[in-house]
């Protein structure tokens, strides 16, 4: 068996050049990871082994949850848009008079470090299995690392398949400065951006299935500043931050997603629910980070990958069209086939191996091909040292479009893959087997709520 390669050990990196400023506030927070960081560099699944954590990158984040905490201030996109660029910056436009560097705020990053190490690790099978290769993770749920998945080809390869990398042991200092503004709710905006993306948010890629989980404590300051005493504290700690954030109740303008059903739910010891429907759910553990986000992404497993005769009419669709001839088939009645799980996040790719084609499902226009899941699932440390899983599902978020568009592509023919029509996302009204599956629910997320976080 050929030898692993020893891992990487990244030594802190210098601090990125800063231009002094005057009569600012500063902040210093320090994080550890609490799971495995994923890609941290342009190509979403590729690793930039020296500067995996930028802070354009936690810029962009905390202009997110922003949003997602104050957009219910306003009426209009183009007024949330005015006041984030003057809180954020903005990229400077020819003939435009942007907010000054000193008047917006300003992250820096110092003290990192982290571990590459194998995402997976591959056992010779010989040949007494129709695969070459058996992969494993140790530490990462495999159902939430599948873009680092070998290919099939690469498991029955007479090669060892090469593991794409992620990083573990993160930890860093993000320094961040801004002025003293003479409005302090700006002020109170930063923190309460700051609290929404430590608790909901993370670093890198895949975020939104437990990947890059944040554990946040301010130089010189106690844990009971930033993490709830224990397990069983979780949802009323949640409710009392957004109450001193001043979290909007409101929804954002557009389809920009939100906390505000946060601010007006019921709580209960294990959930914050929203005319009767749970939208965040907690699961407590004891000192495991690996088995409380494991479970957490098997429930989603579960949920989706249903074992035998499936309700999800997704599955009945792929089955009926892959045996097609993708170069000349095509859809002609979006209504024939359902795709409901599209609500979880786009693009899906339906791989068949054996006959070596891909379906992708998108959205229809140029620009709006993605959606990212309204479903977070991820770490939350309690002083007590237990971790939660937790689930929540945003406000305010709808598919690009009600009808998407699903490509095909034969990969033998090497033509790259080709329009075949458009087709459903909606839970089909006469499904009742379906319907029964999601508790009578249209929203495919908040089924899968109801499902692990009601009785």
């Amino acid at each position: 068996m050929r030898r692993q390669q020893p891992a990487k050990h990244l030594q802190p990196l210098v601090p990125e050049v800063c231009r002094p400023v005057e009569q600012t506030i500063t902040l210093v927070r320090s994080y550890q990871l609490l799971t495995p960081l994923f890609g941290g560099s342009p190509d979403p699944t590729a690793l930039d082994p020296t500067s995996f954590v930028r802070a354009t990158g936690i810029r962009g984040q905390l202009r997110f949850w922003w949003r997602a905490c104050y957009g219910g201030n306003y009426t209009t996109i183009a007024a949330m848009k005015a006041d984030e660029d003057a809180l954020w910056g903005k990229a400077h436009v020819k003939g435009e008079d942007g907010p000054q560097f000193h008047e917006t705020i300003q992250l820096f990053i110092t003290n990192l470090v982290g571990k590459v190490v194998p995402a997976f690790e591959y056992q010779d099978l010989g040949d007494r299995n129709q695969k070459k290769w058996k992969e494993s993770a140790k530490d990462i749920p495999p159902y939430a690392a599948f873009p680092l998945q070998a290919t099939n080809k690469e498991l029955n390869s007479s090669q060892r398949p090469v593991s794409k990398s992620i990083l573990a042991n993160v930890a860093f200092d993000l320094n961040i400065q801004y002025p003293s503004f003479e409005n302090k709710q700006f002020e109170r905006e930063i923190h309460g951006a700051l609290w929404a993306w430590e608790t909901f948010g993370g670093i890198g890629g895949r975020t939104r299935r437990g990947f890059g989980s944040i554990g946040a404590m301010q130089k010189g300051q106690s844990d009971t500043d930033f993490l709830p005493a224990n397990p069983s504290q979780v949802t009323s700690w949640i409710q009392k931050k957004c109450d001193d954030f001043h979290v909007s109740k409101n929804p954002a303008p557009g389809n920009t997603p939100c906390l505000a059903s946060l601010v007006k739910a019921s709580r209960t010891r294990m959930t914050l629910e929203l005319e009767n429907k749970p939208i965040l759910g907690i699961i407590p553990y004891q000192k495991s980070a690996y088995i409380a986000w494991a479970d957490m992404i098997n429930r989603l497993k579960n949920f989706r990958q249903v074992q035998g005769n499936t309700p999800w009419p997704d599955t009945s669709a792929v089955k009926k069209i892959m045996p097609q001839n993708l170069n000349t088939f095509s859809i002609n009645n979006p209504q024939e086939y359902a795709f409901p799980k599209a609500s979880l996040g786009l693009p899906i790719i339906f791989h068949q191996a054996k006959m070596d084609k891909d379906l992708i499902l998108q959205g229809p226009d140029e620009g709006r091909e993605r959606f990212a899941s309204p479903l977070i699932l991820r770490l939350l440390y309690c002083q007590n040292q237990q971790y939660v899983g937790m689930a929540l599902v945003l406000t305010n978020r709808e598919l690009p479009a009600q009808r998407l568009m699903l490509f095909g592509q034969n990969n033998a023919d090497k033509k790259g893959s080709k329009e075949l029509g458009l087709v459903s996302a909606d839970v089909p009204d006469n499904d009742a087997r379906l319907r029964e599956y999601l508790k009578d629910e249209d929203d495919v997320a908040l089924a899968f709520m109801k499902r692990n976080f009601t009785n």
